[in-house]
């Protein structure tokens, strides 16, 4: 029996555990944009969005804000930072063409951490997101974009 418990304890504990799925949020209904974000990692999401419009549009990063567990938290990053002082870094300017589609993988703020180098946290079990804001000619669009992530 002793030399089946490792066995047994390695069984029980594959068993027990189970991997994490998200979701993914396509957003169709806007009329100058269509919107898509997913995370594969549960690190970042990768923002995906098509102008449908004739003009040219921008993702006004400063007002994109990350989305935890139903309140922002916070806004984005690229994930390229490197050294501590580029902890303010802003995400440059995105302009998207009409007819023309861009996709961004982009690491929320709030998740990420300084240990002797830039460390990022998972995002846990919940519904998480952003409040997109685009801006199309004088107007601004505002889209709130959740995923849910869950134990499968």
């Amino acid at each position: 029996m002793k030399k089946y418990f490792p066995v047994i304890a390695c069984v029980v504990l594959l068993m027990s555990c189970s991997s994490w799925r998200s979701d993914k949020y396509v957003l169709q209904s806007n009329p100058i944009f269509d919107a898509q974000i997913e995370t594969k990692d549960f690190y970042s999401f990768q923002l995906t969005i098509k102008n449908k419009s004739n003009d040219n549009i921008e993702i006004l990063w400063d007002k994109t804000l990350y989305i935890e567990l139903n309140s922002t938290n916070g806004g984005f990053s690229l994930g390229t930072e490197k050294l501590y002082e580029e902890k303010d870094n802003v995400i440059p300017k995105m302009i998207i063409f009409p007819g023309d589609t861009a996709s961004r993988y982009i690491y929320p703020i709030a998740l990420r951490y300084w240990h002797r180098g830039w460390c990022r946290n998972i995002m846990d079990i919940g519904k998480h997101g952003m409040y997109l804001n685009i801006k199309a000619g004088d107007k601004e669009y505002r889209e709130k974009m959740i995923i849910n992530i869950a134990k499968e």
